[in-house]
C-alpha cells in the first residue's frame, strides 16, 4: 500500500473520530447549558407560545426591532380590543433564549389591559421563568422593550385618532 493510500485511509478515520468527538463535546455543553434553566423555561424552548405571525387580515399592530449587541431580531404582532391585548404572537431570529422570554411575556401579557402590561417587571418575568441564567437577563430587557414600544405606539395611535 502506498503512502498516499495509507494517509487517505487514516485521514478519513481520524476525520470521523474528530467529528464524533466534537458531537459528544457539543452535546455535553448543551446539556450543561440546559442546567441553567428551569423545567418551565425549557418547556417554553421546546414548545414556544404563539410563535407565529397573525393572519394578514387580522387588524393589529406589528413592531420589529433588532438587538445590535448579539444580532437577535424579534417581531411582535399585537391585536387589541379597546385597551385590552387580545392576542400577541411573535417571530424571531437569533438565540433561543429570545423565544423563551417572548413566550413567557406572551403568557404574562395576553388578555391583559395595556396598563397592566406596563407593570410587568423584569423580576416578574424572572419569577415566572424560574431558574434563568443571569447573563441572559439582557434578553428580557430587549424583548420587553420591544413589546412595550408596540403598546406605546398603539396608545399614541389611539390618542391621535380621537
Amino acid at each position: 500500500m502506498g503512502f498516499e493510500l495509507l494517509f487517505i485511509s487514516w485521514g478519513s478515520k481520524l476525520e470521523n473520530y474528530f467529528d464524533h468527538l466534537i458531537a459528544i463535546l457539543q452535546a455535553e455543553v448543551e446539556k450543561r447549558d440546559m442546567l441553567d434553566f428551569s423545567p418551565h423555561a425549557l418547556n417554553l424552548f421546546k414548545n414556544p407560545v404563539n410563535f407565529k405571525s397573525l393572519p394578514v387580515e387580522t387588524p393589529g399592530l406589528v413592531i420589529s426591532e433588532g438587538y445590535s449587541d448579539c444580532g437577535d431580531f424579534i417581531q411582535f404582532f399585537l391585536k387589541f380590543i379597546g385597551d385590552q391585548i387580545e392576542d400577541i404572537t411573535y417571530l424571531y431570529q437569533g438565540c433561543d433564549v429570545t423565544s423563551i422570554v417572548a413566550s413567557q411575556l406572551v403568557l404574562l401579557m395576553r388578555s391583559k389591559s395595556v396598563y397592566e402590561c406596563f407593570k410587568v417587571s423584569i423580576p416578574d418575568v424572572l419569577h415566572a421563568l424560574g431558574k434563568f441564567p443571569p447573563e441572559n437577563v439582557h434578553t428580557i430587557v430587549f424583548v420587553q422593550k420591544v413589546l412595550n414600544k408596540g403598546i406605546d405606539q398603539y396608545l399614541l395611535k389611539k390618542r391621535c385618532s380621537k
